[in-house]
């Protein structure tokens, strides 16, 4: 699916959904560097300086200190209140190999060929220009650095349960807000061509899946969507306001997602891609 117009170029990076919604902040909270970061572990060695951009609250970067160590990692997000969550979680977890500030993706405060590796994970496909960010990001690469990169791409979903057709009508309407708003849910099949039209080399790129292998994992996943159709007055609006749906839509949106995280035979994935490159040795 192609992005929207270049016009879209002239707005602001914002999420979909506000930034502090129930669905960012408890997503992006139990995520680790096990599951999320998996592709890109075996690429990090006990010494290396690291960034994190689009830290989040830090439930990633603290996994990566702990791979990293003694090596400094430093996690960068425009958004005060996650980073201040962020320095509360690492002090709670005892990691001291790692500090958190703002910083935008396009603009990041470090000197050329400042970090032996660099990580980003769903942030990208939020933005009106990754491809800047990844500039950015091989900028502050050493030579010979390495990134990895994870971000979402909506067409791999896997779906299948009682009230499938509105579960992927509801989930259609919301990968159409986010085209409107910022960014695009079709980000990860770019990864590669990205990644190596922003100087990156020997770009290796892959398919995975967010799995919720359990009935009360996929109760809670659902539970979270629908009150981001209920609750989340940003989203609300938003949708409404473009003629995507109504509020009765979106209520009964919410109510089929509740109905389909509590069937047994219910199943859902979230595809991601992954990829890592390398910047070219001098």
């Amino acid at each position: 699916m192609s992005n929207p117009p270049n016009d879209r170029a002239q707005q602001k990076d914002e999420y979909a959904v506000s930034y502090d919604s129930l669905r960012t902040t408890e997503s992006h909270a139990s995520r680790t560097a096990e599951v999320n970061a998996a592709f890109f572990l075996p690429h990090l060695k006990s010494g290396m300086s690291l960034l994190d951009c689009g830290c989040g609250p830090g439930s990633i970067t603290v996994g990566l200190a702990a791979r990293a160590d003694p090596g400094q990692v430093t996690g960068v997000d425009v958004g005060e209140s996650v980073v201040e969550a962020a320095r509360r979680h690492a002090v709670e977890r005892g990691v001291t190999n790692v500090r958190f500030q703002v910083a935008s993706a396009y603009e990041l405060p470090f000197p050329d060929n400042s970090f032996d590796a660099v990580f980003t994970h769903n942030m990208p496909e939020h933005l009106q220009d990754p491809l800047k960010a990844f500039q950015e990001m091989h900028r502050v690469l050493k030579a010979g650095g390495v990134l990895g990169v994870r971000d979402i791409d909506g067409a791999g979903l896997l779906i299948s349960g009682p009230g499938e057709d509105q579960i992927r009508r509801a989930v259609e309407i919301m990968f159409k807000n986010w085209l409107n708003v910022s960014g695009t849910p079709y980000l990860g099949r770019q990864l590669r061509s990205l990644l190596r039209e922003a100087g990156f080399m020997r770009v290796f790129a892959q398919a995975s899946y967010d799995n919720y292998p359990t009935g009360e994992s996929l109760t809670r996943f659902m539970d979270i969507y629908a009150s981001t159709f209920e609750n989340e007055r940003t989203f609300i609006d938003r949708v409404t306001q473009s003629g995507l749906a109504d509020e009765g839509e979106l209520r009964e949106f919410a109510e089929a997602f509740r109905a389909f995280g509590r069937h047994p035979d219910s199943f859902l994935a979230n595809a991601h891609c992954e990829a890592v490159g390398w910047k070219e040795l001098v």
